[in-house]
């Protein structure tokens, strides 16, 4: 059932799906008007997560793709459970969860092509939103401060650019300089990282980190000129080429700079 549940066809059956929900679309404006509605956010939550211990949540996984009955019982829940766990775990759930968004928005702007030729790359897709609470949520919880929640969006921006950074790279070509310009802004992450792992109850050295993140210059706070740059190439490069261009472009306006929305109680 697990196995059927997490292959669901795999993403030759989102291509599938794309195309039966666009039949009914006659022209490029209804297509396009379609396919950015948001349809879903999914709200990744720590709850169910944490009774496996990660050793047991990775060889479920691993069972499940080779469909497999696991050979050993789950065992207990990792001790302690620590906020860092909790936050490290949903990074790891949007990575995986942005990948198959990404491949949800390649095979929409596949269907756009193959249906409009001269049109398609107007299309800019975004059925799917990704969210969590997972290291952000106040309500309840004594060990979430303003400087863990820092941290944690630090941690964010710094795998959503190496995604990018990534998905660039194996491109090449006319995009290499775009991914080593997000390579730089990921690296300047480093040091406001390791400021914010600090025990920040001193007031002076609180006051260090916060400085140091909005004192620098060369911060990435927007990724519009990169989309603009980005664009611009896709509009001038081969169809193949501009497809995987493009499906970066569209994750960056629905992501942004993190991995999905925060939601939190305060």
């Amino acid at each position: 059932h697990v196995t059927a549940y997490l292959t669901q066809g795999g993403y030759k059956a989102l291509e599938t799906l794309v195309t039966a929900q666009s039949e009914a679309l006659e022209d490029i404006d209804a297509f396009r008007a379609h396919w950015a509605l948001r349809r879903e956010t999914i709200i990744f939550t720590g709850h169910p997560t944490f009774i496996l211990s990660q050793a047991a949540r990775i060889a479920l996984a691993a069972q499940a793709q080779a469909n497999a009955v696991p050979a050993q019982p789950a065992g207990l829940p990792d001790t302690p459970i620590t906020l860092a766990l909790e936050q490290s775990q949903a990074e790891k759930a949007l990575s995986c969860a942005a990948d198959a968004v990404f491949q949800l928005n390649k095979a929409i702007l596949k269907e756009a092509r193959r249906r409009f030729p001269h049109d398609w790359r107007q299309v800019r897709p975004n059925p799917i939103g990704l969210g969590t609470w997972v290291g952000y949520d106040m309500d309840g919880r004594t060990d979430i401060g303003w400087p863990a929640v820092i941290l944690h969006r630090l941690h964010e921006k710094k795998v959503r650019l190496t995604l990018y950074g990534d998905r660039l790279s194996a491109i090449g070509g006319p995009v290499a300089a775009v991914a080593d310009q997000l390579k730089v802004a990921r690296d300047l992450l480093e040091a406001h990282i390791t400021a914010f792992s600090q025990n920040l109850d001193n007031p002076q050295t609180l006051a260090a980190a916060a400085n140091r993140l909005t004192g620098e210059s060369g911060h990435l706070t927007s990724l519009s000129s990169i989309i603009d740059e980005l664009e611009a190439i896709a509009a001038d490069t081969d169809d193949e080429m501009a497809l995987s261009i493009l499906a970066i472009c569209t994750e960056m306006k629905t992501f942004g700079l993190g991995m999905g929305e925060i939601h939190f109680c305060l």
